[in-house]
């Protein structure tokens, strides 16, 4: 069987960089379009292991990066493939959607609308969680079997608060509620 790696995040968390990071290890090959990839049976799952890999032999991973809810809705993907999620903090990503054009109240809905998704694939696929920008290196490379190291971009943008203090204090609130579920369920990393 190949090896398939699912990215699973939000919109501004950080998970390009972890993307990019592992699409630079030799053992990694990351297949994110423009258009994202829906997983709606195993079919889906052959056609992405079935694709060009700059390795050639069994110790190749396939990656992708699931952002948006609708994108996995085969549970064949619970049993075959290794999931990394990936979260960030309400005040930041509120402010980064708001900034690319999200009026905020849809940014708040999406972030705890996906937040939400992420708490539904973990009580079925155990993987590693992972706060932006607290990646840790080491603990990915021991999770996903690489002998390289990883070297992931540590740089932390500045950004201006763009939201209301009311509109982040109840998106916390519910992140909280998510987060605490998340540790229960899955593997976590500082």
């Amino acid at each position: 069987m190949k090896k398939i790696l699912l990215l699973v995040s939000h919109f501004c968390s950080g998970s390009d960089i972890l993307y990019n990071s592992l699409n630079n290890n030799p053992r990694i090959q990351g297949y994110k379009r423009l258009e994202p990839n829906f997983y709606t049976s195993g079919l889906d799952f052959l056609y992405l292991t079935n694709c060009k890999h700059k390795l050639n032999n069994t110790s190749a991973i396939f990656m992708d990066e699931i952002l948006l809810n609708s994108a996995i809705s085969s549970k064949d993907c619970y049993n075959y493939c290794k999931f990394i999620y990936i979260i960030r903090k309400p005040e930041e990503t509120l402010n980064l959607l708001v900034k690319k054009n999200y009026k905020p109240n849809y940014a708040q809905r999406y972030y705890l609308y996906r937040l939400r998704r992420i708490c539904e694939i973990s009580k079925r696929a155990n993987g590693l969680l992972l706060v932006y920008p607290n990646f840790n290196s080491e603990l990915i490379q021991e999770y996903l079997k690489l002998k390289e190291p990883i070297k992931l971009d540590s740089k932390v943008e500045k950004i201006d608060n763009l939201v209301s203090s009311k509109l982040i204090e109840e998106t916390e609130d519910a992140y909280e509620k998510y987060f605490s579920f998340l540790k229960r369920y899955i593997n976590y990393a500082i």
